[in-house]
């Protein structure tokens, strides 16, 4: 498993250079509607907590959209075969939505779901790709008080959207609001397909973010490509839990987790500032929950802008631990120019960091790939706790990997002139690894993956 350096540069205040993740929240979410919205209706059948949406309705021109109060359960099923296309001009924003709120809400608290059933030999396809001008565009939205679960099987999905500063366009969104409920909720997607493409600033393909008390998840399989503007920012995939956005109210103090998966296909990100292939984010200090990564072998993810920092799995935890184990292709191209401040806001294949708990890595991958001034091909920070300085008792094992630009590093070989380095910092605090063994901080890279040294330190 990966990587223990922790404190590999001096770090500024994590809280004011958290590297603009702040980018999802919505600015202007959908208005609540009361019950089936008319278009619906006209196409689909069924009452709000069981919509049955069948090719008889193809296609859906006016778009999807089912509404109802915090206390109302609400369920949405396309069948095989669905077509959702929106009229160009038409701005709608989202192709399928339910909603029961737009705000942090107190109980009572219901879910929402919804099913895209594709079948191989009968897909679902969503087109919303004809209002380039509108803000917020998405092809399966849910915004809930209670759980939000999106299952999308064989369903293939394009979004365009602008690439304004301030506009949000995710191609699948599912949102648990806030204060959503006693006991935790989830906002989970499942999805597979031949592809999702999305376009635009502060965008994304999937984003599954919980505004309460509960984990966050994403599992997907296929292809996903997505770009943003100069200035503006795309991600992939985004699991965010504990979250403040769009007025919630964070996990309160419960353990939620925040958690991605992807089991086969080709993460393509081009342009924008700190675009990334894999984003999982669970924020606060309060929160003892982990923020997970796994990749499956097979997989290939690719960033690329001649702005800030492109990185292709990012994690980021409070209280809890950051964990990878990734098994992709990771191809980063930056500017060749390295931009000031800490590793951060280089390019990095691989990026963890957290303010308390620990980080690990466990790269089995074919090879990582870094071209870019300042490149990192992994880089494993625990418990920084926002500050330029660390405290407590020097931990005794710790490696840094470093990926120098343009070069590779593949089945245990490196080019003699660019030898690997290994840093190990004084202070460092030592963290308890119950497989790793008390006081020791570890890191395993396999031999397929990165040749390095060992350097020890005794605390």
């Amino acid at each position: 498993m990966g990587n223990c350096p922790r404190q590999l540069v001096v770090l500024s205040s994590v809280a004011a250079k958290r590297r603009k993740y702040w980018l999802l929240a919505a600015s202007a979410l959908a208005p609540l509607s009361l019950g089936v919205s008319e278009p619906t209706l006209a196409q689909c059948t069924g009452t709000p907590d069981n919509t049955i949406c069948t090719p008889g309705g193809n296609f859906y021109s006016s778009g999807i959209n089912v509404g109802g109060g915090p206390g109302d359960t609400l369920s949405v099923t396309l069948q095989p075969g669905v077509n959702v296309q929106l009229n160009p001009g038409a701005n709608l924003g989202n192709a399928v939505n339910a909603a029961n709120t737009t705000n942090s809400t107190t109980p009572p608290s219901a879910p929402i779901t919804i099913n895209a059933n594709g079948i191989a030999a009968n897909g679902i396809t969503i087109t919303n790709t004809g209002n380039p001008s509108g803000s917020n565009q998405s092809a399966l939205r849910i915004q809930s008080s209670g759980a939000a679960t999106i299952t999308a099987t064989n369903t293939t999905i394009d979004v365009a959207g602008p690439f304004s500063s301030g506009s949000s366009n995710n191609a699948i969104w599912a949102i648990v609001q806030g204060s959503n409920a006693n006991a935790p909720v989830n906002a989970t997607i499942t999805w597979t397909g031949d592809h999702i493409t999305s376009s635009g600033a502060n965008s994304t393909d999937i984003q599954a973010e919980n505004r309460g008390n509960g984990n966050a998840s994403v599992d997907a399989s296929g292809n996903l490509s997505g770009s943003g503007p100069p200035g503006g920012q795309f991600i992939g995939i985004i699991a965010r839990s504990c979250s403040t956005l769009g007025n919630g109210t964070g996990c309160l103090g419960n353990t939620s987790d925040a958690s991605v998966i992807y089991r086969s296909g080709t993460i393509d990100v081009r342009g924008g500032n700190f675009p990334g292939g894999i984003f999982a984010n669970t924020t606060s200090n309060a929160n003892p929950g982990s923020a997970t990564v796994t990749t499956l072998p097979g997989t290939t993810i690719m960033v690329s802008t001649t702005d800030m920092a492109p990185q292709g799995i990012i994690e980021f935890a409070g209280n809890g631990a950051a964990m990878a184990n990734v098994a992709s292709t990771i191809l980063i191209n930056g500017n060749p120019t390295a931009a000031a401040g800490d590793f951060r806001f280089q390019p990095n294949g691989i990026q963890l960091q957290t303010n308390l708990g620990p980080a690990e890595v466990d790269y089995t991958g074919p090879g990582i790939t870094v071209h870019g001034g300042g490149g990192v091909g992994i880089a494993a920070v625990s418990a920084s706790n926002g500050a330029t300085t660390a405290s407590g008792p020097r931990h005794r094992e710790c490696l840094r990997l470093r990926a120098d630009r343009g070069r590779r590093f593949r089945r245990g070989r490196y080019p003699r002139r660019q030898r690997q380095r290994t840093q190990c910092n004084k202070g460092s605090p030592r963290h308890l690894d119950d497989r790793a063994g008390a006081g020791r901080c570890k890191q395993r890279v396999h031999p397929g993956a990165v040749r390095h040294r060992n350097q020890r330190e005794r605390g």
